[in-house]
């Protein structure tokens, strides 16, 4: 089976590792032929879908991926076999994933490539500002926040999901008079400058 276009080549001046957390195989000149990549880094939050891609750069074939999730210890262990290079998987407990990918490329070569993730428990400190009445709102009644797209699952994914992300950005935030109203934090959690 060809290697679908979109997993054919990673974006010109990037690196896998660019894209998300990756596991590479080294051809000639340095290139990355093979890369499995997952968008999300670890941490992973339990509960919610990671997709892992694999790109093939130096044009062979791939006739199978052979993909195991595996929750060290727990005995939790996940295969699928599938005819393209992407796979969903979500894990419904904590600790240690293994995730390997076999390709089985043109000629009976098997090549294989691994992430090692940690699995936490999902972080719920943010739903209580989703809910009606929440303590968003008896902080500060002005004061509103909604679910994304009226979707407490899809914020709270994204609050799970992105939380690294989301916490790298606030280390260091603007200051509060240049950011418009709706998008400062409670007064409960802004920081005062005289202390």
């Amino acid at each position: 089976m060809t290697v679908r276009p979109t997993e054919s080549r990673i974006p010109a001046g990037f690196r896998a590792a660019d894209l998300g957390e990756a596991d590479v195989v080294l051809g000639p000149a340095d290139t990355e032929e093979y890369a499995l990549v997952s968008y999300l880094r670890s941490p992973l939050a339990a509960g919610f879908a990671v997709d892992y891609i694999v790109f093939v750069t130096n044009g062979v074939d791939v006739t199978r991926y052979d993909w195991t999730a595996e929750l060290i210890g727990s005995g939790l262990v996940n295969t699928e076999s599938t005819d393209i290079g992407m796979y969903s998987y979500v894990s419904f407990g904590t600790g240690l994933l293994q995730l390997t990918v076999d390709l089985n490329v043109a000629g009976g070569q098997i090549v294989t490539l691994s992430l090692l993730q940690e699995v936490r428990p999902a972080f719920t400190g943010f739903e209580f500002f989703f809910e009606a009445g929440g303590l968003g709102a008896q902080l500060d009644p002005d004061y509103s926040i909604a679910a994304l797209g009226s979707d407490p699952q899809a914020s709270a994914e994204l609050a799970n999901s992105f939380r690294n992300d989301i916490l790298s950005s606030a280390a260091d935030p603007p200051p509060a008079d240049a950011l418009p109203r709706r998008h400062r934090l409670p007064r409960l959690y802004e920081r005062s400058e005289a202390r």
